[in-house]
């Protein structure tokens, strides 16, 4: 399951209207179009925090050293201590166990994350971003821009930026 959860939604890029209408502050350029902005979707970020720290523990675990860098697992740590403390569920969780047992089998009622993710993806808001990988850094992140699909309105400048400069061959080296 957790390999299989993609992180390709994490980022979308709407018009700076609509974000300034959101009350958000500015962010990056889209690289396609500079009247749009790169945002990133808190849940995924989280869950990419959660997929890295739980890599990097199967990692320790097994006696090898972690792949993730010490501050990057500090910085998610602490992203997700903020969102817990900020969201702060105070929903009562039973427990049949005296430890380790708290909200076993407990109905929950769960946002429709298919429809967040659809939602991350339409045209007027998709960044034609990848993740390509989760556990290794990417040194030329453009390449994680390089999937407008034919039918974007952004498809033609990506495809020009492409045809003009190239693809790195290897996105994760300089």
């Amino acid at each position: 399951m957790w390999e299989n959860l993609s992180m390709d939604p994490m980022v979308i890029a709407p018009t700076w209207e609509w974000a300034q209408s959101k009350g958000l502050s500015d962010s990056w350029a889209f690289p396609w179009d500079p009247n749009r902005r790169i945002y990133f979707i808190k849940v995924f970020h989280q869950l990419h925090c959660l997929k890295l720290m739980r890599h990097s523990y199967h990692e320790l675990w097994s006696g090898q050293e972690s792949s993730i860098p010490a501050p990057h697992i500090e910085h998610c740590l602490d992203s997700l201590r903020q969102d817990l403390m900020c969201k702060a569920d105070d929903t009562p969780m039973p427990s049949l166990q005296l430890l380790n047992g708290g909200g076993e089998g407990q109905l929950m009622q769960c946002k429709d994350f298919d429809k967040l993710v659809a939602w991350s993806k339409a045209p007027e808001r998709n960044a034609c971003y990848k993740r390509l990988t989760d556990y290794k850094p990417i040194v030329h992140s453009i390449e994680r821009y390089a999937f407008c699909p034919a039918d974007s309105e952004h498809y033609p400048t990506m495809s020009k930026y492409f045809e003009e400069h190239g693809h790195y061959a290897d996105p994760f080296s300089e």
